[in-house]
């Protein structure tokens, strides 16, 4: 595994990590003001919980984002050779 292919399953592990942070953080604190008196306290609360999803959100993208290049870097070339072969041969 080289340099390169380490760094980028380290940064994949951080963004998880970081994904189910905020998503623990969401359903700890994100309560949509259930029982809450002061309105305020309501917006805040309700205004946090729609972050913290659309930060999940984003990272869940860009998660996805760096895993392809790293899933076709791990899928070796030979194989889609063999694909477009077997295509032909039909």
């Amino acid at each position: 595994m080289t340099g390169l292919m380490r760094l980028m399953l380290l940064l994949l592990l951080l963004l998880l990590l970081l994904m189910l942070l905020l998503l623990l953080l969401l359903l700890l604190f994100g309560g949509g003001g259930s029982g809450a008196g002061d309105n305020g306290v309501v917006v805040v609360i309700s205004v946090g919980s729609a972050t913290a999803i659309t930060a999940v959100a984003l990272l869940g993208i860009t998660a996805v984002i760096a895993v392809a290049p790293l899933l076709f870097s791990l899928m070796p070339l030979w194989s889609l050779t063999y694909i477009s072969y077997a295509k032909n041969e039909k």
